[in-house]
């Protein structure tokens, strides 16, 4: 793999060594010409000493440097280089800036079977408009850059692909990003923004320009610049296992409640076009209710259904009935025995647990 330095070539041009007795076969400082005209003294090149046409090869002497300060004095300088001895030159000889094997060798050298040799720089400066900058920083991962000064990570190690492209705030739930993006996201894809702080979400839903998310009620999105989008077709190794739902209301297909139950634990977790919750729930200690239980969550959280699925709820209190739970209307699930009558009394926990498609 290539590991030296590559150097900049410029224009043909010819100066003088200006440096009185002399150099001798091993100075490596005060290497100083006449004239730096036309040289790119920032960067590193090679310069020939003792150029004559044709070259007399027994004289010359290529020298690397890494660039030439405002003394005119070459700085940083190898001797003897591309195969040619350090040699002594006396004042005055021509020195010479033409193409050498390393100029384009070292280029080669990168892209060979072994692998591309790119330094790790800091963010660079913007490139000009409709053009980006590709780069490796110290954490080893590749960066691009835009025009508009906006960097993005090209490969997370997380599992996260860069979104590209500018995303903007639409509502809590709603997300403004480039128009295709019905062919590039989907359902249960999961995304993460940064506004000030990382947030995480599941898509739920997808038009050309605009993507519905949850983040349940850990994570909204706020009215502000949204940065390094990034978004998966898996699991990121640092995506939150669930998120959780709160309820709203209750009410019954009997006796209202005295007192309505309280939710003890709501949580969700989206799989593709699947949506898993798991919700336990305490009934106070003067329920008063009968009947099939509904519950109304907050609104926004879970995505809305679109099959009649249900699943399986317990009574954990010493009756331990058992009974289904379903969704029966948006952000509301139903509870209840198998004969439609309560599932619970006063004072005692229901856990439920389903899978639905939305």
């Amino acid at each position: 793999m290539a590991t030296s330095q590559l150097l900049y070539l410029n224009q043909y041009f010819t100066t003088s060594l200006n440096v009185g007795g002399g150099i001798d076969n091993t100075q490596t400082t005060g290497i100083i010409c006449t004239d730096v005209t036309g040289v790119d003294t920032a960067k590193p090149g090679k310069a020939l000493l003792s150029y004559t046409d044709p070259l007399n090869i027994d004289n010359a002497e290529w020298i690397e440097y890494t660039s030439i300060n405002g003394s005119k004095e070459f700085v940083g300088v190898t001797r003897g280089s591309s195969g040619y001895s350090a040699k002594a030159h006396n004042n005055g000889v021509v020195i010479a800036f033409p193409l050498d094997e390393d100029h384009i060798n070292r280029l080669a050298a990168m892209f060979d079977s072994v692998g591309l040799d790119v330094a790790q720089i800091a963010t660079p400066a913007s490139p000009s408009s409709a053009r980006n900058k590709l780069y490796f920083k110290t954490d080893g991962y590749p960066y691009q850059l835009n025009s508009s000064g906006v960097e993005t990570a090209l490969v997370n190690e997380n599992g996260w692909l860069p979104a590209n492209g500018t995303w903007t705030y639409a509502s809590a739930t709603t997300i403004t990003v480039p128009s295709g993006a019905a062919s590039k996201y989907r359902k249960g894809d999961r995304i993460r923004i940064t506004q000030t702080t990382d947030k995480y979400f599941y898509v739920i839903g997808v038009a050309d320009t605009l993507l519905t998310v949850t983040g349940g009620t850990e994570y909204t999105v706020a009215n502000a610049a949204i940065t390094n989008p990034l978004f998966s077709h898996g699991e990121p190794v640092d995506m939150p296992g669930y998120f959780s739902f709160t309820q709203s209301s209750w009410a019954t297909s009997g006796t209202a409640f005295t007192n309505a139950p309280t939710t003890y634990l709501g949580r969700f977790y989206i799989q593709g076009n699947k949506c898993w919750i798991w919700y336990i729930f305490l009934t106070n200690a003067t329920s008063g209710g009968t009947g099939i239980f509904r519950v109304t969550l907050t609104a926004n959280l879970i995505p809305n259904r679109v099959d009649m699925s249900c699943g399986n709820a317990l009574n954990v209190s010493s009756t331990a009935n058992t009974g289904i739970i379903y969704i029966s209307n948006t952000n509301e699930f139903s509870i209840q025995k198998y004969d439609a009558t309560a599932i619970a009394g006063n004072n005692a926990y229901v856990t439920c647990s389903m899978w639905y498609m939305f």
